[in-house]
């Protein structure tokens, strides 16, 4: 079947990669599937992505990534990951990779950015890649093994308030900066309309 020329593209909501790690090792712990596919997946995603931000930060710099706004970049964002990247130089890029709140290319691209040779970053990265992936995995399937245990044991209803609590916690900090920055920006402007 063709594409429509009327048809409209959709997007999806971008989510991060541990949260699609955690989801299939978890359906997988529910079904009894095997893990070998989506850990071979999973760390070949984790590993290109890795590669292209590195990319990124070597070719732009960090005057040219100021110039890319839509990355949200900033200097205080890029505080803690260069920080990181300072203390443990190329173990960095490992550690990175388990640190869930960590901007997920801040510290590949702050590496490309350093003298960091091209077989030193491909050799953490792929570890990195490989290790984290199978944690995640290997976390939901965890999980998704007990899920049954945990019904019987919680009820229905606790256990999936106590899921939603984690899941609007998790949101909470992944969009408190931008939402508290959003609704810094709309008082202000509501003081200067009385004034």
């Amino acid at each position: 079947m063709g594409c429509s020329p009327h048809r409209k593209n959709k997007i999806g909501i971008p989510i991060p990669g541990e949260t699609i790690l955690l989801g299939a090792g978890f359906i997988l712990g529910n079904s009894g599937g095997s893990l070998w596919q989506p850990m071979a997946a999973g760390t070949a995603a984790c590993f290109m992505g890795g590669n292209f931000a590195f990319w990124v930060g070597r070719r732009l710099g960090h005057a040219g990534l100021e110039k890319i706004h839509w990355l949200h970049l900033t200097p205080e964002r890029l505080k803690w990951p260069d920080h990181l990247l300072k203390r443990h130089g190329t173990k960095s890029v490992f550690i990175a990779r388990f640190i869930a709140v960590f901007p997920p290319a801040a510290g590949n691209v702050l590496a490309g950015m350093t003298k960091m040779t091209w077989p030193t970053y491909l050799f953490y990265n792929f570890t990195g890649s490989a290790a984290s992936t199978a944690a995640y995995i290997l976390l939901g399937y965890f999980f998704g093994r007990q899920w049954k245990l945990l019904e019987a044991w919680l009820g229905t209803p606790l256990l999936y308030t106590i899921l939603s609590g984690i899941a609007l916690l998790v949101l909470w900090g992944f969009f408190r900066r931008p939402l508290s920055g959003y609704l810094a920006l709309l008082f202000s402007r509501k003081r200067r309309r009385k004034f």
